[in-house]
């Protein structure tokens, strides 16, 4: 999982991303409950956007 609490101890600080995973749960079971009701469906590309939390480990 991204941007644990653990990334921001400070002897890590690591720079990590946040998601949106509720988000991105609720999308794909849209996906595939869509591709369940049309098995003629094609790929789906998705993109949810992140959010980069800067810490120590970037410059």
């Amino acid at each position: 999982m991204d941007n644990t609490p653990q990334a921001d101890w400070m002897s890590y600080r690591l720079s990590s991303f946040q998601q949106d995973f509720a988000r991105l749960a609720k999308e794909v079971v849209k996906i595939v409950v869509g591709q369940i009701q049309d098995s003629d469906s094609s790929m789906v590309k998705l993109m949810i956007p992140a959010t980069l939390v800067k810490r120590d480990t970037l410059k």
